[in-house]
């Protein structure tokens, strides 16, 4: 039997016909995709809406675009809306949807706040237009509905000129229509580069450093409307400002502190380090500060090459930290030194009000005449710099108010290296004082000194990465765009290329001058993009500390005077210089190669191969350093007889103590040191000590001397030759340091006989 085919019928389901599905609203929140925050409420809307048409916002369309990809699609316009406002924000998003409004007296101006924050240019409109009637000629309202509609192009001042001017006398007496004009004159005053007099206010670059720069460390988003008021509070009335700090906010505040700090106080660190390290010498070559370690040094060279010198010396650590305590208190101090004239900085968080909505739209409007009246411009220049329109906004208004001004690119990673290169220093010379106490081969100590340098390493990697984004900065500026560079509100985008279109003629004509020109001033200023001279000085005197400490440490164990004449120009100041100009040189391979490999273990390789050429200089530099310290000695290595014979005598007495007793002692040591003398620079050292003999029988020759035992005056001679075995070193000391230098280190005891 055949199969029955059978008909299967199934229907769609039905689409509600309810009266608020068929119309578009926000009210039942169905299909919306964006959450908006007022207060305790919450708005469900839709972006396509809200953000596109001839009524869309502006600003909102920019949140949308801003927070793509975020998991929580939310925006909090709470802090942005005044109170007022909110109980008014339902009508304007019934505009938004359905072209409805219905304006009162009570609504008009909270309605005209909410389309200047929002930056809705139709429902601006609109309230203009219910507000004057026919107060305002037709030609007046259609240019204000043309030019301050978000979706157009921004108003010229022409357009701006041609509104304004029957609305003002339209708004006499009518205080909220007057703000709205005061408001748009503002911006054709900004385009014009003139100075809201009443808005230029400074604060002093010692205040705002204070507190370890929490003004520079705190974004105003982080900061409460309280926090904000005191922060515009602490500014001040000028004429003019010194310096306009031109940054943007993605960069973190701490770099900006750190690059203000090190430009302002390096002298003060220097000249504190110079007080500092006086006194620290001071107190320890005298003795009223202790010196609690000790280690035996064989660092001391003689001209007789073949023998090491050991000697017992105390080490102390006052000199070592004196450049940390110099470096941290100049910089912790600066900011409240009352002698420093500060200079007065237009710096966006404290001159422009962050609290008040009125007046920090004021500031904003007004940044062009502050740059006007600003007689520096410094660029505290990061990767983002030039991305953020505003910043290019301050480059270009700066560059046509004062052609001649003084124009100051700052990267920020200058001081981020200066600070590895200071840090590497206290932590490889801290490591190289704690190995002093290590008693191990020569080579173990080459070793152990390549470890304590391996810190360098990390700071010659960071160095690279930070060169890479000054050679980033050349090329942002050669292939600058002008509109690449964005910012948050779509309105100020226009604003900007507007005023820039104004100033140089078209986009194009600014992008010529940022690629040319101004590129050109930068690589003349060239020497600001490496380190400046006072970071390597700070950095030097790191290193000459702790050679200071072991030359003050040989020096009280008792090394002659030309011995620490010679440590001190050849190690204290040749090898440390020579150290600093290894770095520098370092940083020059790491500009060089500092563009990153594809492959990390290759980019890692550079770093490596930069780190042991370095290495390698240093050593070479050790070497002359030793080698100097050589010649040196070898220059006073001649002695003349007669000053041996003159001398010598004095040295023996005050370096073996007998228990002969009056004459008879002193005429022994006269003896004894009477024969060495006369060949004393034919001698070796082993040839000082094997004189008894010959001193016994000059001795029983003299018939002015009583001896009553001769055994006992053997054995005397004999513990003589026991005591200059001892002494010989220093007495060898003769050939290559100096008589009187000897004599010292004799009477410090370090070769005293018991």
């Amino acid at each position: 039997m055949a199969n029955k085919k059978r008909k299967l019928t199934a229907s769609f389901l039905e689409i509600p016909e309810e009266k608020d599905t068929l119309l578009r609203s926000w009210r039942s929140g169905e299909h919306s995709d964006w959450t908006l925050t007022l207060g305790d409420h919450e708005f469900k809307v839709h972006k396509v809406i809200v953000a596109t048409g001839e009524r869309a916002s502006a600003f909102l369309a920019a949140a949308f675009r801003k927070h793509v990809g975020d998991a929580e699609e939310h925006t909090d316009l709470t802090a942005l809306l005044p109170r007022q406002c909110w109980p008014h924000f339902e009508a304007v998003l019934d505009f938004i949807y359905s072209d409805k409004l219905d304006i009162q007296a009570d609504s008009w101006g909270p309605l005209v706040k909410t389309a200047d924050v929002l930056q809705m240019g139709t429902l601006y409109t609109k309230c203009v237009e219910v507000k004057q009637g026919s107060g305002v000629c037709e030609n007046s309202q259609a240019a204000l509905a043309e030019s301050i509609v978000a979706d157009s192009k921004a108003p010229t001042p022409a357009t701006i000129e041609k509104i304004l001017s029957p609305l003002s006398e339209a708004s006499e007496g009518d205080s909220e229509l007057s703000q709205v004009v005061q408001m748009s004159s503002r911006m054709r005053k900004t385009q014009d580069l003139e100075v809201d007099a009443e808005m230029v206010r400074g604060i002093p670059l010692q205040l705002a450093l204070r507190s370890l720069g929490k003004a520079f460390r705190r974004s105003p988003e982080s900061m409460t409307e309280e926090q904000c008021a005191r922060l515009f509070e602490q500014t001040t009335g000028v004429e003019q400002f010194d310096l306009f700090i031109s940054h943007t906010w993605q960069t973190p505040g701490r770099w900006k502190y750190l690059s203000f700090i090190l430009q302002s106080s390096w002298k003060l660190c220097i000249s504190l380090w110079l007080i500092l390290a006086l006194v620290a010498w001071l107190l320890c070559i005298y003795d009223l500060f202790p010196m609690p370690f000790q280690y035996t040094s064989s660092s001391v060279v003689q001209a007789d090459s073949q023998t090491d010198v050991e000697i017992e010396c105390p080490l102390g650590i006052l000199i070592l930290v004196t450049p940390i305590l110099a470096s941290f208190i100049g910089c912790l101090a600066y900011p409240y030194l009352p002698c420093v004239r500060s200079k007065f900085c237009f710096y966006d968080a404290a001159s422009i009000h962050q609290a008040d909505p009125v007046l920090m739209r004021r500031g904003i409007y007004g940044i062009g005449g502050f740059l006007r009246v600003s007689k520096e411009l410094r660029v505290l220049w990061s990767p983002p710099y030039l991305e953020r329109l505003w910043c290019v906004f301050e480059l270009a208004a700066y560059r046509h108010a004062n052609p001649k001004g003084k124009l100051v690119f700052a990267p920020l990673f200058v001081e981020m290296v200066a600070l590895a290169l200071w840090l590497n220093a206290v932590l490889t010379t801290s490591l190289l004082w704690c190995t002093l106490f290590a008693e191990m081969t020569n080579r173990a100590q080459v070793l152990l000194w390549f470890v304590t340098t391996w810190p360098l390493i990390a700071v010659l990697h960071l160095s690279r990465n930070c060169l890479c984004e000054k050679n980033q900065l050349l090329r942002n500026l050669a292939e600058f765009d002008l509109h690449k560079a964005h910012c948050l509100l779509d309105s100020d985008e226009q604003f900007v290329h507007q005023a820039v279109q104004e100033w140089y003629g078209s986009a194009e004509s600014f992008n010529r001058y940022v690629r040319g020109p101004m590129r050109q001033e930068l690589l003349e200023y060239d020497v600001r993009l490496s380190l400046p001279l006072p970071y390597y000085a700070q950095v030097w005197l790191v290193y000459v500390s702790a050679s200071l400490e072991e030359l003050l440490s040989l020096m009280k164990g008792g090394i002659p005077m030309a011995t620490a004449r010679a440590f001190g120009c050849g190690h204290t100041i040749g090898m440390t210089l020579w150290i600093v100009m290894s770095l520098k040189l370092m940083l020059k391979l790491c500009d060089r190669y500092s563009a990153p490999h594809p492959n990390p273990l290759c980019n890692c390789g550079k770093s490596l191969l930069i780190y042991f050429v370095t290495m390698m200089i240093i050593c070479v530099g050790s070497i002359v350093s030793f080698a100097s310290i050589q010649s040196q000695l070898a220059g006073n290595a001649f002695l003349s007889s007669e000053d041996a014979e003159r001398h010598a005598p004095r040295l023996a007495i005050d370096a073996v103590e007998l228990q002969l007793g009056g004459r008879l002692q002193e005429e022994v040591i006269h003896i004894a040191v009477d024969l060495m003398a006369s060949c004393f620079k034919s001698m070796k050292n082993s040839d000082l000590v094997m004189q008894p003999v010959e001193v016994l029988r000059v001795l029983l020759q003299r018939d002015d001397l009583e001896i009553d035992n001769e055994d006992a005056v053997f054995d005397v001679l004999q513990e003589l030759s026991n005591s200059l075995d001892k002494a010989t070193t220093m007495l060898t000391g003769l050939l290559w340091s100096g008589v009187a230098d000897c004599r010292d280190s004799l009477q410090a005891g370090c070769c005293r006989s018991p």
